[in-house]
């Protein structure tokens, strides 16, 4: 158990409860990041805080600073925005954790807020590593049979992916190792949108969610990592995409092969 960097996952019991998503880096000899906490109850906003802990801790206790956020574009709410967006709502400043590692992928989280509010969670590291779990069906093995196939799925109601490597549903974003969103957006596409910023014909506005998202698509159309995930409603674009990098050349039979 040499540090804490991944993504670690689970659901809180407590007031509020919620889904608990644990973003972490290795920085030094600490695991830096946030911890995210997505309200059960409906019109409370996503929460956050900022998260050092040491590499060599299996039982650590510290204080942290509790921010309001907007997922859809990743900006702190202010105060005054608060004030506006959820009149009726406390937030609460800053939070006690304590913090246990109870093995290499699972650890146990605890809080209390100065406003009374607490939690309790146990998270577990996620899985994704650099393959799929997901087993290819064999029998599929021709262009008839995979059209046979995928016309028995119900139009909108599945979606597809067509990728030529055999990785999990993971973005390009997360597979660099990155895993904290809140630094990307910070430092990353801030430099990138000066970069390119009088180059295109579209000045982008990134305090907008449509906005942010178009511009993260034009960068992952020109190979920027992004924590976009592409996907399709139609079985035949996704295996496009799934086939385009295979040469149309058929490969040279071998001497044996020769008649």
């Amino acid at each position: 158990m040499s540090d804490f960097r991944g993504q670690w996952l689970g659901k809180s019991v407590g007031d509020p409860s919620g889904t608990v998503v644990l973003d972490l880096e290795k920085v030094g000899q600490n695991s830096v990041g946030l911890a995210y906490l997505y309200c059960d109850k409906a019109g409370l906003p996503p929460i956050a805080a900022a998260i050092s802990i040491p590499n060599s801790s299996t039982s650590y206790k510290f204080e942290g600073k509790i921010v309001a956020f907007d997922s859809r574009v990743g900006k702190i709410f202010t105060y005054r925005d608060l004030e506006e967006s959820f009149p009726e709502i406390k937030i609460s400043e800053k939070a006690q954790f304590e913090l246990t590692r109870r093995s290499a992928t699972e650890i146990t989280i605890k809080w209390s807020t100065d406003i009374g509010t607490y939690g309790e969670t146990d998270l577990i590291l996620s899985s994704l590593g650099s393959h799929s779990a997901v087993i290819a069906e064999k029998s599929i093995d021709t262009w008839q049979k995979f059209k046979e196939h995928v016309s028995k799925f119900s139009f909108r109601n599945n979606i597809f992916r067509g990728q030529s490597q055999p990785f999990p549903l993971q973005t390009t974003f997360h597979r660099t190792n990155r895993k904290v969103l809140s630094s990307y957006l910070e430092k990353d596409v801030q430099e990138l949108h000066r970069s390119i910023t009088g180059k295109i014909d579209h000045l982008f506005d990134l305090t907008k969610p449509v906005e942010l998202g178009a511009f993260l698509n034009l960068a992952q159309h020109h190979g920027f990592p992004t924590p976009l995930l592409d996907w399709t409603y139609s079985p035949f674009v996704a295996a496009w995409f799934a086939f385009s990098t295979i040469s149309k050349k058929p490969e040279p039979r071998s001497k044996s092969q020769n008649i």
